[in-house]
C-alpha cells in the first residue's frame, strides 16, 4: 500500500519555542479581548472587522500599561515659558533639568568615565545659563531636544578637557622620568645624589 503524500499548503506550521504557561485563575489577552468584542452587542462582525477591533483593543491596553517618561515635553515648555515671564525658577523646573543631565549620564557613550559627576555638573551648569540667558524659543523646537543637545555637548567638551589634562600630565611625567633617569642601569636617582657624585 502507497502512503498518501499532502501538500505543503495542508501541513500545520510548527510553532517555536516553549508554550506560554497561562495560570488558570488568571485571565488571558484573549479573554479580555473577546470580552471586548462580545461587549460590541449586536452588531453583526465578519473575521476581518473582529481582527481590526481586537488590534485596536491591543493597541489601547498597551498605550495604557505605558510607563512615564521622567520629563513631560509639554510640562517642561510651560514651566520654561513660565520662567520667562516671571524669573522665578520653580522646584519642578529645576527637578527636569537635573534628570536630563542626570539620565543623559548613563547613556553608553558617556557610563564609564571617571569624571562622570564632573560632566553632570557641566550639563547642569550649560542648562542654567541657557535657561537665564531665556536662548529657548518653544516656536522653534522642543524644550526637551533643545536641553538634551545642551547637556550631550557639555558632556563631550568635559571628556575633551579631562583628555587633554592627562595627555600633559602623562608628558610631564615622562620629562620627569628621563631627566632622573640618565644612563644608571636602570636605577632611579634622585637630584640630591647626583650632585653628590659630582662633588
Amino acid at each position: 500500500m502507497k502512503k498518501s503524500i499532502t501538500p505543503l499548503q495542508d501541513i500545520p506550521k510548527r510553532k517555536r519555542g516553549r508554550p506560554r504557561k497561562v495560570k488558570d485563575d488568571a485571565v488571558t489577552d484573549n479573554e479580555l479581548l473577546q470580552e471586548d468584542i462580545d461587549n460590541l452587542g449586536d452588531i453583526p462582525l465578519d473575521e476581518s472587522e473582529k481582527r481590526m477591533v481586537s488590534d485596536l483593543v491591543r493597541k489601547k491596553v498597551k498605550k495604557e500599561n505605558k510607563k512615564k517618561y521622567y520629563v513631560d515635553n509639554t510640562r517642561l515648555t510651560e514651566l520654561i515659558v513660565r520662567y520667562h515671564g516671571d524669573d522665578d525658577l520653580g522646584d519642578e523646573l529645576a527637578l527636569y533639568l537635573y534628570n536630563i543631565a542626570h539620565r543623559i549620564s548613563f547613556m553608553p557613550n558617556f557610563i564609564n568615565y571617571t569624571w562622570k559627576e564632573e560632566m553632570v555638573g557641566d550639563g547642569i551648569e550649560k542648562e542654567f545659563k541657557a535657561l537665564k540667558n531665556k536662548k529657548f524659543d518653544p516656536a522653534k523646537g522642543k524644550a526637551f531636544s533643545y536641553f538634551s543637545m545642551i547637556v550631550y555637548n557639555a558632556f563631550c567638551n568635559r571628556i575633551k578637557k579631562e583628555l587633554k589634562e592627562k595627555e600633559v600630565l602623562r608628558e610631564y611625567q615622562d620629562h620627569v622620568y628621563d631627566t632622573l633617569m640618565p644612563e644608571n642601569n636602570g636605577r632611579v636617582t634622585t637630584q640630591t645624589e647626583t650632585e653628590e657624585t659630582d662633588e
